[in-house]
């Protein structure tokens, strides 16, 4: 994913983003966990179960895609409130309470981890640092402070402050305040949630579109931005249906050249891996990698380093460093039973899925 991920964004480069692109990520990614918790087309629904923005991928147009499955867990489709008894595992700042204290994993512990992912992009904070005053390490306690004293432009980043419309904003902090309470049953589905955060985009293009002809800053930037006026929002494209029921995304550009293409989501098939997953050898991997080379290493977490790749386009083979299609090889350590099953979690997850907000992958075949 060429534009790395929102956390890359958000704290380390500190890129300017404006709030209309953010409440897009949002969006992207929001109608990837919905289509994980509710249209997968298969029996059961998916909980992430590590919704952060380092797991939210960025394509080239700013599209986003979920990542990560390695901790995922099914559950049923027809009963909203059933659980899953599990370990507690995710990432600090952003456990849902409930789920830290019971074990009982829900599809509302992943809508509390994604409040906390929209208060990182509303915010520019970090769920968790310690580098701040005590009362700001935790952002989810220091915003809820805040809101309760009625600072609602304070906990705003300040780069965006002036060009975010005031409805725009509280239909916003509303929606983020459902997504964080304490009782599961009170927080929205993903459904709502996506659906909070459109109302949140048109309410700010309005805003936009009403300011068009003033000189103020908001009618510069009305001619920069990818604004229409009929309601509608953008995300990665589906082209077309190949012969094996595999999806191929397409970055389709509207006619009137917005940045992002409009939404159209299939539903997936579930059908085995062996079917819809390109195999690669280790060998071919190691080419393509430069035996996987420290010079191409991308990152590194507890179970495996990410290495780039290059690979042709048309056949997928091995290419020379720099042509073609670059990919994201992924080496894990597999040391113990725990990290087996994480792999395979991860490899049965997105074998099996297809959506325009979900990563894709390849799958190694034993030399």
């Amino acid at each position: 994913m060429p534009n790395g991920t929102l956390d890359d964004h958000l704290h380390k480069l500190r890129t300017p983003l404006s709030w209309d692109r953010r409440l897009k990520i949002c969006i992207h990614a929001g109608c990837g966990l919905r289509f994980l918790h509710n249209e997968t087309g298969i029996d059961s629904g998916i909980i992430h179960r590590d919704v952060k923005s380092s797991n939210i991928l960025l394509h080239e147009n700013w599209a986003a895609k979920i990542s990560d499955f390695g901790l995922s867990k099914t559950c049923p489709t027809n009963q909203p409130s059933t659980y899953v008894k599990t370990r507690v595992k995710g990432s600090f700042g952003y456990f849902d309470p409930r789920y830290y204290h019971t074990g009982m994993l829900t599809r509302k512990s992943d809508v509390y981890a994604f409040g906390v992912v929209l208060l990182e992009v509303l915010c520019r904070k970090r769920a968790v640092d310690k580098t701040l005053d005590e009362d700001q390490w935790s952002l989810v306690g220091w915003v809820q402070d805040s809101i309760k004293e009625g600072k609602l432009k304070h906990i705003t980043d300040s780069k965006i402050r002036g060009e975010i419309s005031s409805k725009s904003l509280k239909e916003f902090v509303k929606l983020v305040d459902r997504c964080l309470q304490e009782n599961p049953k009170q927080r929205p589905t993903m459904v709502e949630v996506v659906a909070g955060l459109e109302n949140a985009l048109n309410l700010q293009k309005r805003f936009i579109m009403q300011h068009a002809g003033s000189r103020t800053i908001f009618g510069k930037m009305v001619g920069m931005l990818p604004f229409v006026s009929n309601g509608e929002y953008y995300a990665l494209g589906i082209s077309k249906v190949s012969s094996n029921n595999s999806r191929i995304a397409s970055n389709t550009v509207r006619a009137d050249n917005s940045m992002f293409p409009k939404m159209k989501e299939v539903r997936a098939k579930f059908q085995s891996p062996s079917s819809s997953l390109k195999e690669y050898t280790f060998d071919d991997l190691e080419n393509a990698t430069k035996k996987f080379s420290p010079d191409l290493l991308l990152g590194e977490g507890d179970f495996g380093k990410v290495f780039l790749g290059w690979v042709e386009q048309n056949t997928l083979a091995p290419s020379k460093q720099g042509v073609e299609i670059a990919i994201a090889v992924k080496r894990f350590h597999l040391e113990d039973f725990q990290d087996h099953a994480k792999w395979l979690a991860e490899v049965n997850f997105l074998g099996h899925l297809a959506h325009p907000n979900i990563m894709t992958l390849g799958i190694l075949r034993k030399r």
